[in-house]
């Protein structure tokens, strides 16, 4: 899922409680925001390993 919206609507707090509900329910979960992984995901890239990467993030359970 990817929250957008203006400081201060909530776009953290929703996830988190999303992503604990998810774990509590036995479900492989990952929380990051999307500056972080448009990071990795440059770094994997410039690193020539980006198809390793992508595949660690498939192993996530999609909705």
């Amino acid at each position: 899922m990817i929250f957008i919206g203006r400081s201060g609507v909530g776009k953290t707090h929703l996830p988190i409680g999303l992503v604990i509900e998810a774990c509590q329910q036995g479900v492989r979960t990952l929380f990051i925001n999307c500056h972080e992984l448009i990071l990795r995901l440059r770094v994997a890239q410039e690193k020539q390993n980006l198809k390793r990467v992508m595949h660690r993030y498939k192993r996530y359970e999609s909705c």
